[in-house]
């Protein structure tokens, strides 16, 4: 084994002692070892750490960090700045990989190394019983970037980027003081403005999650940390509105976009005046009240509007 890894895989993990287990053992049964494991305890209060302790081999190796809780962005931050690897493979404690995923990695790192425009290969994901996690517009390996993969080739579902480590360090997570959390999107559309990703049609990550329970939770998230979520739209609306502009069809993301960002607008402390000036002023006129409403609703029943969204999503099959 090298002395410097190619990969460093990165786990931040809050209170996952249920589950951190089965994603070591992902690891141990890899075919290709050419990777350390960089793995954050950010102030768990349940057993994780416990668990962590238990954990060593002779087959990578492991390198451990246990600090207060700060949130995801400020402890994926510090696992980036901690990495040895060229590229950062983000692994979250109650997921896990198939045997080949590093391996099928390391396959594009050449091309990686020779491409200066090129900051990440990105993989399907999927759940254990083997179904794709959204939709994926390719058949075969296509080059595009973060932000044209969602809104011109209509990419959804969450995807597992290897990326760069000189470019994390370059565009890391927003770190917002008093706030734990920002949505990632927001460091991938920084980083889309200037990197492509070559996008892989094989699934190599195995996630573990219920949609419903994961949706019914945003309400509570954005709301403790608003100028993250208003950050997070914002940005997006901007833009789609760019891309409509160059012809992109992205007329109702935008009209989606704009209402969210103003559903959560009221929980931030900012002035409404400094709020209206960062969209476009059309955007106020049309989304305002949408989002106003949603805002009320959000008051009575938080989770009606995500659980509502996912059943018809499940059932019918529009929203998507």
């Amino acid at each position: 084994m090298n002395n410097v890894p190619t990969i460093t895989v990165l786990t931040p993990a809050y209170n996952k002692g249920k589950t951190i287990k089965r994603t070591f053992e992902s690891l141990l049964n890899q075919t290709s070892f050419d990777f350390e494991w960089v793995l954050i305890n950010d102030g768990s209060t349940d057993n994780t750490l416990e668990v962590i302790n238990g954990f060593q081999t002779d087959k990578f190796p492991i390198r451990f960090t246990n600090k207060q809780n700060e949130g995801l962005n400020r402890t994926y931050n510090l696992g980036v700045r901690l990495a040895e690897g060229k590229l950062i493979f983000r692994l979250d404690p109650d997921d896990y990989l198939v045997e080949d995923a590093i391996e099928s990695v390391i396959q594009y790192t050449q091309l990686l190394d020779s491409d200066d425009q090129l900051c990440s290969v990105a993989f399907l994901t999927k759940y254990s019983n083997g179904k794709i996690v959204g939709t994926h517009p390719y058949t075969e390996p296509k080059r595009s970037n973060f932000i044209d993969y969602r809104i011109l080739d209509k990419g959804r579902g969450d995807r597992i980027e290897v990326v760069k480590r000189e470019v994390l360090l370059q565009y890391p997570m927003p770190e917002i003081e008093g706030e734990k959390f920002c949505l990632e999107s927001v460091m991938q559309q920084n980083i889309a403005e200037e990197y492509d990703a070559l996008y892989i049609p094989k699934a190599i990550y195995i996630r573990e999650y219920n949609e419903a329970s994961i949706t019914s939770n945003l309400v509570r998230v954005f709301s403790q940390n608003p100028e993250g979520t208003l950050l997070t739209y914002s940005q997006s609306v901007n833009i789609l509105v760019r891309k409509q502009k160059e012809g992109y069809p992205v007329r109702r993301e935008i009209f989606k976009t704009g209402i969210n960002y103003f559903r959560f607008c009221l929980y931030s402390k900012e002035k409404m005046k400094d709020i209206f000036k960062k969209v476009p002023k059309f955007i106020c006129f049309e989304c305002f009240i949408p989002g106003m409403l949603l805002y009320g609703i959000d008051q009575l029943n938080p989770n009606w509007v995500y659980n509502s969204l996912f059943w018809v999503r499940k059932n019918i099959g529009i929203f998507k």
